[in-house]
Formats: C-alpha cells, sequence, structure tokens
C-alpha cells in the first residue's frame, strides 16, 4: 500500500528556486558532454577499490567512471545497480547512475543532471566566492540525493551538499536570496534547528518580511515559540515593504492564528497576503480554504504564477483526479527535491487510477532525491511491483529494510505483504499485512487501515481467493464508516475494492 503527505499540516517554507543572475555560471567553456578517454585499468581499479572498501566515496567514483566509459563499459548499467543495492551504502552512487538519463528541472532543458553537476562544479573553481555557484552546486547534489551525513563526507564530516551550503552562507551570510536557500535546505534534511539558528544570528532577519517570513515557518517546523512576535506582526504592516514583499510573512501569521483557534481573523490576514501573492502564498492560501474557511482564489493567478500546488490542492479537494496528477507533475518540477508532490501523485495514481507510467515518472526523481525516506522508497516500490519489476522492487526493498535506522513502519510492513503475494507466498502475505493492519488499528489510524485492507483485498483477488478478498473490502469499509464522505478512499473502493 502507498504513503501520502499531511494535507492538514502546510507552512510556507521558502521555495529553492535556481538564481537566474547566475545563469551565466552556466555557460562555461568546452563541450559540457565530451566524455572522457580512459582505458580500462581506470575501471578496474576504481571497480577494486570499491569491492574492498564498499565505502560511499568508492560508489561514488566507481559510479562517475562508468559514465565515463558509457555504452563501452565492462559491465551493464542494471549490474551495477544491483551490485549497488546489494551492498548497501551506495546511495550516492545509484544516484549518478540513474541521473545520468534523468533530464533536469527548472531552467535547464536539454541538459541532464549530470551535465548542470559539471556546469556547476566549473563554477565553482572558476568564482571561488560566488555563493550562487556553491547554492547551485549544492542544488544538484540534494537533487542526487548526497546530503546524508553518510555519503560525501569531507574533513569536517558533512556532505558534499551540506559543504557546499555552509560555502554560500559564510561568503553571504546575510543576503536573502542565500540564507532562504539554507532555510529550505536544512528543513528538506529534517534540521529545522539549523534553519532558526542561522536566521536568528542574521541580522537582516529582524527588518526583512521574507527573512522573518521563514523565521516564522521554520519554528513551526521545529516546534518551539515564536519569539518576538508582535515585532514580527509590526514588520507584516509595514509600509517600508510592498505588498508582494509583505505576503508570505503574512500568510504565515494567519496559519498562526488559525492554529490558535482564531480562523476569522486568519482569513482576514490572508486577504491580505492575496493582494500581490507569490506562488508559495496562493498554495497556503488553498490549503486554508481546504482545512479552515472558504477563500476564493482568482482562476487567473493560479496560471499567472504557475501555482501548481494551489492547484492540485484544490482538484484533491474535489476530486479531480487527473488534475491532480497533472498538477503534481508541474509541482515537482518547481521543487524536484520535495517528496510532497510524488507522494501525493503516487497515491492518487496508483489508487484511483492504475496510472503506474504517471506514479513512477513521480517517484523516480523523488526517490533519487530521497534515497533514505522510507515514505518514498515505499511507493516506489509498490510502483515498481505493479509495473512488473517485482526483482528489482524486492531487492529495493531488502536494501532498503536492512539498512534503515528504525523499525518497519505500518505501510513498509504492508508493502513486504505484497511482495510476498506477487513472490508466491500467500501465507508470509497474510501475515505481514494483518501486523501491518493491527498496528494501524492500535494507532487509530482508520483511513490507512481502510486502504490497507483494500490492497490486501485485491492480492487475495489475484490469487483466486474470492471469498477472503470479499470480506476485506466489507471489513474495510467497518473499520473507516466515514469513507462515502471522503473522495480519496471511496474513489479507491471502486478501483482495489472491486474483484
Amino acid at each position: 500500500m502507498l504513503n501520502s503527505t499531511n494535507r492538514k499540516v502546510r507552512r510556507v517554507i521558502p521555495r529553492w528556486h535556481t538564481a537566474s543572475k547566475n545563469i551565466e555560471l552556466r555557460h562555461v567553456s568546452g563541450d559540457i558532454r565530451n566524455k572522457p578517454v580512459l582505458g580500462l585499468e581506470h575501471f578496474d581499479r576504481a571497480f577494486s577499490h570499491w569491492e574492498r572498501t564498499h565505502h560511499p566515496d568508492a560508489a561514488i567514483e566507481l559510479a562517475s567512471t562508468f559514465l565515463a566509459f558509457g555504452d563501452s563499459s565492462p559491465i551493464s548499467r542494471q549490474e551495477l545497480e544491483n551490485l549497488f543495492l546489494t551492498v548497501g551504502r551506495c546511495d550516492a552512487g545509484l544516484g549518478l547512475l540513474r541521473a545520468s538519463g534523468i533530464p533536469v528541472f527548472e531552467d535547464r532543458d536539454g541538459l541532464t543532471i549530470i551535465d548542470q553537476l559539471r556546469y556547476a562544479r566549473t563554477a565553482t573553481r572558476k568564482q571561488p566566492n560566488n555563493a550562487l555557484a556553491w547554492l547551485d552546486l549544492a542544488r544538484c547534489y540534494t537533487l542526487l540525493g548526497i546530503h546524508s551525513p553518510e555519503e560525501g563526507q569531507g574533513s569536517l564530516g558533512y556532505s558534499k551538499s551540506m559543504r557546499a551550503v555552509l560555502a554560500a552562507c559564510q561568503i553571504a551570510p546575510n543576503n536573502r536570496y542565500v540564507v532562504r536557500v539554507a532555510v529550505r535546505y536544512f528543513i528538506h534534511l529534517g534540521m529545522p534547528d539549523r534553519a532558526v539558528a542561522l536566521l536568528t544570528r542574521t541580522s537582516r532577519t529582524k527588518y526583512d518580511p521574507w527573512m522573518s517570513s521563514a523565521l516564522v515557518a521554520a519554528r513551526e517546523v521545529m516546534g518551539s515559540p515564536q519569539r518576538d512576535i508582535k515585532k514580527i506582526r509590526q514588520l507584516a504592516q509595514s509600509a517600508n515593504w510592498s505588498n508582494h514583499c509583505r505576503g508570505e510573512l503574512l500568510a504565515g501569521l494567519a496559519s498562526l492564528e488559525a492554529k490558535n483557534g482564531s480562523e476569522r481573523n486568519a482569513k482576514k490576514i490572508l486577504n491580505s497576503a492575496l493582494v500581490e501573492p507569490t506562488e508559495n502564498v496562493l498554495a497556503q492560501a488553498q490549503w486554508f480554504s481546504n482545512i479552515y474557511r472558504k477563500i476564493d482564489l482568482p482562476e487567473n493567478l493560479l496560471d499567472d504564477l504557475n501555482a501548481f500546488e494551489a492547484i492540485e490542492s484544490r482538484a484533491f479537494l474535489n476530486g479531480d483526479w487527473d488534475e491532480v496528477i497533472t498538477s503534481a507533475k508541474s509541482w515537482q518540477k518547481i521543487e524536484p527535491f520535495s517528496k510532497r508532490p510524488a507522494l501525493n501523485g503516487s497515491m492518487v495514481a496508483l489508487s484511483v487510477l492504475d496510472d503506474v507510467s504517471s506514479a513512477l515518472e513521480l517517484l523516480e526523481p523523488a526517490h533519487l532525491s530521497n534515497p533514505r525516506d522510507s515514505q518514498v522508497t515505499n511507493n516506489y516500490v509498490v510502483g515498481l511491483i505493479l509495473s512488473g519489476k517485482l526483482e528489482r522492487a524486492k531487492i529495493l526493498l531488502k536494501s532498503f529494510s536492512s539498512s534503515a535506522n528504525q523499525l518497519l513502519t505500518p505501510t513498509l510492513k504492508a508493502t513486504h505483504g505484497m511482495v510476498a503475494f506477487r513472490s508466491g507466498d500467500a501465507n508470509s502475505g497474510r501475515e505481514n499485512y494483518k501486523s501491518a493492519l493491527k498496528e494501524m488499528l492500535e494507532s487509530k489510524d482508520l483511513r490507512t487501515a481502510f486502504m490497507c485492507c483494500l490492497y490486501w483485498s485485491r492480492e487475495e483477488a489475484l490469487i483466486g481467493a474470492s471469498d477472503r478478498a470479499s470480506r476485506l473490502t466489507k471489513e474495510s469499509k467497518d473499520i473507516y464508516k466515514n469513507y462515502k464522505f471522503d473522495k480519496l478512499t471511496s474513489a479507491a473502493l471502486t478501483t482495489l475494492g472491486t474483484h
């Protein structure tokens, strides 16, 4: 079965877009697609080093050497990927292999992530004091999933992406763009405390609404008190800043008001933010409209600002499943490293539309950027199973389950059940689904338990156990009696519960 994001929670976290002013650094001299001419001894040396050490850096070097050989490599891409998956701790090497054929998003049409990485590395070498170049490099590594403390460690024990972000912050500690990107990076890595620390020691935060907005969001994620909130509210109303500049701060404050029970005041503040909104403000407004009080967002604003997250959120609320997929794909182009568009879109694609190709289109880049995320990995494994790639799914699930520093989640247990069923071991499949369902019911996660029963029932139906399948479908309705009033679960019942 599948994971989705918690749609009841959203913060106005800064987006991480590319810096348009830095575009000239992506046009360095030389043909970036020229492959170096290497002898087989280079490949043998890289392979022997990795085979001897199994170190993440050795995996990166081996993957880079493989890409240099291209089709003339003495080993196939699939064979090398399977070796990395079997051994484990090779997420960065896997990322390089998979990224070599995946287009880069946003303003880099026709370039692969590897091409973009070449540009960024050249830029930092030629202009080591250019903070924007370092952020471009950090973005490349983040897209490739090289952002774990265990991957690409340097002398300080930081990952490659972390070192690039810290370099940018050291060069331009008060630059709005640099600091907001660093905040987004830290939150992406689950380090909101570092985001808060960075913002509180940056002098500009006190008088710049863009920075204060990031601070409000980071403190929300961290769960820490909103200090100096009176001064922040005054800044949100300051005539020294345009409506556009104050919009994200106003939207963040509106969410705080709603969270504290003042929905009417929250809507008033949010309407002020919508005078000249950013795309992020529109997404927050649509979220507020879904959860609290309805707000009518002008259609022209959604289209003009490419507010794909807001469009996806509204489509989900209305049960417009095709639009959910379309807008999730567009949203992912804005935040290609974020797992949210992939999780939301794949849930609908696989549970409602039976659209495996769209699900994998969303999940492949998401898994590339988040190789150790249990939710993304789970959905990716399910997508692979449903696309007929069972063996690949089994290798990936086994590798993740053995390396994850946590107990299996109920959803992952259910996915182990699906793998067992598809492998011909129905008894093991039932045990896994039964264990997963028990944990979901104990935690009173009735909606997820409903979906678990439906996925289980489909597996029973596929092996001809129609009586068991029917009982499970009926049990799902008994568990989650509100399924009729929930557009997603009622649609999933039609797709998964009809045998």
